[in-house]
């Protein structure tokens, strides 16, 4: 069990215990049972979240509904918007007032010399919170979406001012920044893309795709992927090709069998090239406004 994936898991079962798998529950007891470490951090989680948890919440003003009525509406399939998040101004909540994301991060628990609190940012309604961590041992930047709406959190590409490319979540909300050395010394917002449309490759597909150089797909939302191989190359061509009431997406990302990472791009113009494909392990392809 990786260091990302443990602490994941702590925050799940410090939330709710039934929320994790038997067997999950089980290798966290040994842990928490052999490492004064990590029973240290899980018991400062669970502090935290009792308390957010005994705090009373107050009536929604009407703005807030409306609001939340806006996000609710957008957050369907058919009108998915890009929400723009800023960097967290942290004060503890006054007047009773109980924080809106349910899965609030325990931040300041996890600020320990392997594992690094970088920047945490938020919606202006706190419905999608990201939370930037580092691993100082590895040197590896990686971040956690929290949201109760899965659209805004698993499977997403988030973006950061200053930093290239995007960046795919896990169906935990969770992702590796990868080959990202270093950080900007200010991040000033952070961007979610939620999916538009998925395209599954079969191994017929995959066979068409070698042997013509070209095939094109349907997506669960009606809409339609050209895809174009260039023969004995890796590297291929797409033109997503959308129907109402997409018109135009920024980002695209080629997922793949085997545990092997996403590879993400940007879109221009509805069209993308990726210069390095593994044709034979292709699972399928995702669009992201």
């Amino acid at each position: 069990m990786n260091e990302r994936h443990t602490i994941r898991l702590l925050e799940n079962y410090a939330i709710d215990e039934s929320s994790i798998s038997p067997e999950e529950t089980a290798e966290l007891r040994l842990l928490l049972e052999s490492s004064p470490y990590w029973r240290e951090l899980f018991t400062e989680m669970k502090s935290y979240y009792r308390e957010v948890e005994g705090l009373s919440e107050l009536e929604p003003s009407p703005a807030e509904l409306a609001l939340w009525r806006k996000l609710t509406k957008s957050s369907e399939p058919d009108h998915p918007t890009i929400l723009k998040l800023s960097p967290e101004i942290r004060q503890r909540p006054s007047h009773g007032r109980k924080p809106r994301t349910l899965k609030l991060a325990a931040q300041e628990s996890l600020v320990r010399k392997r594992v690094q609190h970088c920047e945490t940012f938020i919606t202006p309604d706190e419905s999608v919170l990201i939370r930037v961590l580092k691993n100082n041992e590895q040197g590896r930047y990686f971040f956690q979406v929290h949201s109760d709406n899965p659209i805004y959190s698993s499977g997403i590409v988030v973006t950061f001012d200053g930093v290239t490319g995007g960046f795919l979540t896990d169906a935990c909300g969770a992702a590796d920044m990868g080959s990202v050395s270093s950080l900007p010394p200010q991040l000033l917002h952070a961007y979610v893309h939620p999916s538009i449309d998925a395209f599954d490759i079969r191994d017929e597909d995959r066979e068409t795709l070698v042997n013509t150089g070209t095939i094109m797909l349907t997506g669960s939302q009606g809409n339609n992927l050209r895809v174009d191989a260039q023969c004995g190359s890796e590297r291929i061509h797409v033109s997503f090709l959308p129907v109402s009431p997409v018109t135009e997406a920024h980002f695209i990302a080629i997922t793949y069998r085997e545990g092997l990472n996403p590879t993400v791009t940007h879109l221009d113009s509805n069209r993308a090239m990726f210069s390095t494909v593994h044709l034979d392990i292709m699972r399928g392809i995702e669009v992201f406004l």
